[in-house]
């Protein structure tokens, strides 16, 4: 009998998480296997029942409001994806439970987002997930000033790096927040 597996693609901003995220779906769909896929409901980059990257386009997803939602439509699937990890921080043991659960029904769970918040602090969530992951990819972006790899995420409010005490989480929709990728040495965090 087949276990399930659990596989996290994580990084900064920009490091095609979710066009990795799309590519496995899509070739679990090219071998007949029943695909479900979920976003979180607060994430904006994606348009509504959608998963969205910069390069390969679209792939259909339930949107989500509660780890509930994930079992109950992820029941019947071999392969589930859920993009945009870090948005189920505050739920993160309802999160391990449930694909922990999934796992025991033999699904193949590919979870993305981002593993650092704006501070290089790591999301509980996604830490947890790499620790209990079959498979992890690191991913890796291009620091918008230097050039160089980027492994953290900016905020710019109005064009400033965010202040420490901003709140953790942001919707990318909220007016003058940008996020970019970032090297160690041009990532800034105002004290």
């Amino acid at each position: 009998m087949s276990k399930g597996r659990l596989e996290v693609i994580c990084g900064p901003m920009a490091s095609s998480k979710s066009e990795e995220l799309i590519w496995r779906l899509r070739r679990a769909q090219i071998a007949k296997q029943r695909v479900v896929a979920f976003r979180a409901i607060i994430s904006e980059r994606n348009r509504k029942g959608h998963i969205s990257s910069r390069g390969t386009g679209n792939f259909d997803a339930i949107d989500v409001l509660s780890v509930g939602d994930i079992i109950a439509a992820g029941r019947e699937a071999q392969v589930i994806g859920i993009d945009e990890i870090q948005f189920f921080d505050d739920v993160k043991e309802e999160l391990f439970e449930a694909v922990n659960r999934l796992m025991t029904y033999c699904c193949r769970v590919i979870i993305s987002g981002l593993d650092m918040d704006f501070l290089g602090k790591p999301f509980d969530i996604t830490a947890y997930l790499m620790a209990m992951a079959d498979h992890v990819e690191k991913r890796t972006a291009i620091c918008t000033r230097c050039g160089q790899e980027a492994v953290l995420t900016q905020r710019l409010i109005s064009g400033e790096p965010a202040p420490f005490d901003s709140p953790r989480k942001l919707s990318g929709s909220v007016p003058n927040v940008i996020y970019e990728p970032r090297c160690r040495g041009c990532h800034m965090v105002p004290k």
